[in-house]
């Protein structure tokens, strides 16, 4: 959250005429839209269906047995990777957030290991905003989740005396499937309103979301990011 408030306010000082600094000139570009458009992605979508893919796969790793563990292909990825805590926690290497199990499996009804998710059916999780439904997982492990979002996902991150600025995300036809969900992080650099390193989505989407950042009510700007599978495409208001 921290890093999105930075980046609505480099926002803010470009499209509502103040800078955070007198002497920065720099525009948004049509790449920042982009990056944007990403970033608003992972934080919608992609974040809570990428724990639903990591938990699954831990789950099935909990309950193999130590030969499996071992040498089954799924657990690839996962071997190395995942350290025991205690009997019921797990830290994984490059994951946020360590795993408490509670001593329950995580295809128990509810949400047994507390990570935001709430098990409603067979394959289907739901938080405030979203359904995420396991479409398919292949023998390799490949993992297929549809994010259903019918309504728009409003974000206020900055606020100055009448002043303010938000941004509201949305799936165009309510859905789209994402494939080995994940998401990388990007780092901010506020002095030189640049971005640090790259980011990327480490999954293939099929769908569109539509991002309208707007000020004072108003929409200022707008970025749509629409997946066919095979590539990415956006479109901009710049």
């Amino acid at each position: 959250m921290k890093k999105n408030i930075i980046f609505l306010l480099i926002f803010a000082t470009a499209l509502c005429s103040c800078r955070l600094f007198e002497e920065d000139k720099r525009q948004i570009s049509p790449n920042d839209l982009h990056k944007y458009a990403v970033m608003k992605m992972g934080d919608c979508f992609c974040n809570s269906a990428s724990k639903i893919s990591t938990c699954l796969l831990v789950d099935e790793y909990i309950k193999a047995t130590p030969e499996q563990k071992k040498n089954d292909g799924r657990f690839s990825v996962l071997r190395s990777k995942i350290h025991n805590l205690d009997d019921n926690s797990y830290h994984i290497d490059g994951w946020m957030e360590d795993i408490f199990t509670n001593g329950k499996s995580f295809l128990e009804d509810g949400d047994p290991w507390k990570i935001g998710l709430t098990k409603t059916a067979e394959n289907v999780w739901v938080n405030e905003d979203c359904k995420f439904i396991v479409k398919e997982i292949s023998e390799s492990n490949d993992i297929v989740i549809t994010v259903q979002c019918d309504k728009k996902i409003e974000d206020t991150e900055a606020s100055s005396p009448g002043r303010s600025l938000s941004s509201l995300t949305s799936l165009k036809n309510g859905s789209v499937d994402i494939t080995n969900p994940g998401y990388t992080v990007v780092f901010y650099d506020v002095m030189t309103v640049n971005f640090r390193s790259g980011m990327t989505l480490a999954n293939t989407i099929y769908g569109t979301i539509q991002v309208d950042i707007m000020c004072e009510g108003k929409t200022i700007d707008w970025v749509t990011m629409s997946g066919d599978g095979n590539t990415v495409e956006y479109k901009t208001s710049r």
